[in-house]
């Protein structure tokens, strides 16, 4: 989807719409916590069923529909969409030409990828920030039962809550990119944010005598933070690679960087096992978030401004 995002939407409006997309994934925790403890906890044993194999059965429903409807719906570029007229396509496209004309020449040779600086360095900085992303993601619930609140739908609603947050900052992080074109900053900034706000989390859990929601307040903008870096990195790729590179290089700065996804969690479980408390793991992700930060800021080049797309272009 990130690949297909780019071939609909020019550069300086890109980034609000990367994190109208993937605001989704902060929505879907705001719904699906409370719903998943609802089927579980109400459907258990109906037709002689567990709850949890009846959350399997409801929760894949609308994927299933949402697939079937994307297969008939969406079209691969803006020139084949029948719900375009004309006039449209052709705004379309020639933004998109603008902006491959400022973007300048890109890599397009997918073979050359594996030996490309760029690309490990686009991967590095996507799995230091996947590595905070993973671990709220796995960990948030025992946070919040650690700082308290102990009854499931107590968990559900105070994650869905800090999912909100994340969805609202995710968009307005894109927007505010796209308004001044600019992506480094609206990045690194809210890694940075993501990071400290972690650090300070372990600091308050570590303490003990700190109130619980100062902790979840700390919690919340940690996730805010991560959750809106995360559409702002999509736009580094589209810098160095075009054409069929940019296929095969946003599915492996994905496929690898994704790594995180296993290691970051399983590294936080070990070090809980071994003191106790998620206090040290916490440390150790807000570091490497914030190193994604330094990463853009000193590695990824600045491009010059420019010029915004006319009045009423798609």
């Amino acid at each position: 989807m990130i690949l297909y995002l780019t071939y609909w939407y020019p550069s300086q409006r890109r980034a609000r719409a990367f994190g109208t997309f993937i605001s989704a994934s902060a929505i879907a925790g705001v719904l699906g916590g409370p719903l998943a403890g609802w089927i579980m906890t109400s459907m258990d044993g109906i037709n002689g069923m567990h709850g949890w194999q009846w959350l399997f059965i409801v929760e894949d429903i609308p994927s299933v529909l949402a697939g079937v409807f994307a297969y008939f719906y969406m079209t691969d570029k803006p020139h084949q969409a029948r719900w375009l007229i004309d006039d449209e396509k052709r705004v379309v496209h020639e933004a998109l030409e603008r902006d491959n004309a400022v973007m300048g020449e890109r890599g397009h040779d997918m073979r050359a990828l594996f030996t490309n600086r760029k690309v490990w360095l686009l991967i590095a900085i996507f799995f230091c920030l996947l590595c905070a992303n993973s671990t709220l993601t796995f960990w948030i619930p025992t946070i919040i039962k650690d700082l308290g609140m102990t009854t499931l739908m107590a968990v559900d609603w105070i994650a869905a809550v800090a999912y909100l947050c994340g969805a609202a900052g995710i968009i307005v992080n894109g927007a505010h990119s796209d308004r001044h074109n600019e992506v480094r900053w609206h990045f690194s900034g809210a890694a940075l944010v993501g990071g400290i706000a972690m650090a300070l989390l372990a600091l308050l859990m570590g303490s003990g005598t700190i109130s619980p929601i100062v902790a979840l307040f700390a919690m919340t903008a940690s996730l805010v933070g991560t959750m809106s870096a995360i559409p702002m990195f999509w736009q580094l790729p589209n810098r160095y690679l075009a054409g069929s590179a940019a296929a095969v290089g946003v599915a492996l700065i994905n496929s690898v960087s994704n790594l995180a996804g296993f290691g970051a969690p399983y590294v936080m479980g070990l070090t809980k096992n071994a003191t106790g408390k998620l206090t040290t793991g916490l440390y150790l992700v807000a570091v490497i978030e914030m190193l994604a930060a330094v990463l853009v800021i000193g590695c990824i080049r600045k491009l010059g401004n420019r010029q915004p797309h006319a009045r009423g272009e798609a």
